[in-house]
Formats: structure tokens, C-alpha cells, sequence
């Protein structure tokens, strides 16, 4: 029941969008301007692409140095990320009392920040994002 009424509310969004743009005559750009890549699979994250629809599109739009910086993101995440061998080296390596020094270790071209979350949702979140933002800014891999 609650998948088909998941379905139902899924298919209303798109259409109540696909509906408005048709009558003010602009297109939805799913994109969001370059934001998001061709290459994912839609069906395999819908949320990707419909948490924009529930907003007004900016009218700004994403520098070409943000959306190169994000495609060589992910082009690190596909070749450092989980379920890759440089991530299995390194969660191998990680909480031997060995090595003290073992966090500034880099596997390969893979470098790595460990993020511990904390009490409260609202640090959780912040610290989060500051985490994403400087793994972008520093190419490093957060996990």
C-alpha cells in the first residue's frame, strides 16, 4: 500500500511540474544547470532529481569551476570510494596501534578524512557538510 501510494505521489510531482513548465513555457532542467550529471542512473537515486522540484529554480547560475571541481569528485569516488580495492587498503589500515600517524597515510592516489558523528542532529549535519566541503576543496575522499 504504501509503495503504491509512494508511486501515485511520485508521478503527481512530475506531472504538476511537467504541467507547470509547459504552461509558462520553460523547460525543467534536471541538471540544475550542470549540477548533476548525465552519467547517473535516475531510477537508482529518484531523490537526486526531485528534491529541486519541490523549490522555485534559481534564477543563478553554477560556475564552470564548481562543476568541474564536482565531476572531478566523482570521478575520485568511483575510483577511491566503498567497493573499491584502495578503499578496502585503507579501512584495513585504519585503527592499527601500529602506525600512530596512520590517518595522514595516503593509499596511492587515494587520500581519506574519517568522519565520527557526534550527538545532536544538528551537529551531525554541520559537521557533515563542512566535511564534504573540504574533502572538495582539498580532493580528499571523505568516508
Amino acid at each position: 500500500m504504501l509503495l503504491s501510494f509512494f508511486s501515485i505521489f511520485n508521478h503527481q510531482l512530475l506531472d504538476a511540474t511537467t504541467n507547470d513548465s509547459k504552461e509558462s513555457g520553460k523547460t525543467v532542467d534536471k541538471l540544475l544547470g550542470g549540477l548533476l550529471t548525465e552519467e547517473f542512473d535516475e531510477d537508482s537515486c529518484l531523490s537526486r532529481y526531485q528534491s529541486s522540484l519541490y523549490r522555485k529554480p534559481s534564477p543563478y547560475k553554477p560556475s564552470q569551476h564548481l562543476v568541474s571541481k564536482l565531476r572531478s569528485y566523482e570521478m575520485l569516488h568511483k575510483r577511491c570510494g566503498p567497493g573499491t580495492d584502495a578503499y578496502k587498503r585503507a579501512t584495513e589500515k585504519v585503527g592499527h596501534d601500529d602506525d600512530e600517524n596512520y590517518a595522514s597515510k595516503s593509499v596511492g592516489e587515494c587520500r581519506y578524512i574519517v568522519w565520527v558523528a557526534v550527538y545532536g542532529l544538528g551537529n551531525r549535519i554541520l559537521t557533515l557538510a563542512s566535511l564534504f566541503l573540504y574533502a572538495l576543496l582539498t580532493e580528499n575522499h571523505s568516508c
